[in-house]
């Protein structure tokens, strides 16, 4: 028997591991959606750079749930190895210039690079300032219906 922190030596070990691992993962993760709806991905504008493009894009990741994104596509044809960039805790999402230089850095590397907002932050900067949280999908998913806005930062 191997210890935990051991990687695994042969194939049939791996893909024990493997198994163990998701169901660790579902479980943390609360299980995955029953409801798999069509993915429906639109790209909105396409914005053409030196080397790359910048496709801004939203896609259905649950029912009537859309996910805002952009990709960088390396120039040339074919497949690419791909990245995704979640951007973590900056204030401006996708949309901050520390994002959006990695992403800029690898699509010139040729990686296929698609950076999505989390939840709710595809929000910001709509007519108000970058960084603000609007709440909108917050307040959706706890049930509330109300259109009083949440205090920034909730």
């Amino acid at each position: 028997m191997r210890a935990r922190d051991e990687a695994p030596s042969t194939l049939a070990e791996w893909q024990e591991r493997k198994t163990e691992l998701r169901s660790r993962l579902e479980a943390a993760w609360g299980g995955f959606p029953l409801e798999h709806p069509d993915l429906e991905p639109r790209v909105i504008e396409t914005l053409d750079r030196e080397g790359y493009r910048i496709e801004k894009i939203v896609f259905q990741t649950l029912p009537d749930v859309w996910m805002t994104a952009n990709a960088y596509v390396p120039e040339g044809t074919g497949r690419f190895p791909a990245v995704l960039c979640v951007h973590g805790h900056w204030a401006g999402a996708k949309q901050d210039p520390h994002v959006q230089a990695r992403c800029v850095g690898l699509a010139k590397l040729g990686f296929f690079v698609l950076a999505v907002d989390a939840l709710g932050a595809g929000e910001r900067g709509l007519g108000k300032q970058l960084g603000e949280y609007h709440g909108k999908w917050w307040r959706r998913l706890s049930g509330d219906r109300s259109t009083a806005e949440r205090p920034a930062g909730l």
